[in-house]
């Protein structure tokens, strides 16, 4: 999962010729990942210089480990 901080990403068509989509601060793309495991199914390219904050599957796993009671809430945070 990514997480932009700041700067701009453009969502892209799945032939990446078109934009679908703008994200800007605060913004997430990648959820989906974190549950799944699936093919990618969009593209995504900075369109200024971004910082962006990444949540891997096994830091998610370490964080619910440690604090279980949160596993309720990435699920519903994942619908």
């Amino acid at each position: 999962m990514y997480i932009i901080a700041q700067g701009t990403v453009h969502m892209l068509s799945p032939n990446e010729k078109k934009v679908l989509c703008v994200l800007g601060q605060d913004s997430y793309f990648g959820e989906l990942s974190l549950y799944v495991n699936t093919k990618r199914l969009t593209s995504f390219v900075s369109a200024t210089f971004c910082l962006i904050y990444i949540l891997d599957r096994p830091t998610l796993n370490n964080i619910l480990k440690a604090f279980p009671h949160l596993d309720s809430t990435f699920k519903r945070f994942g619908n």
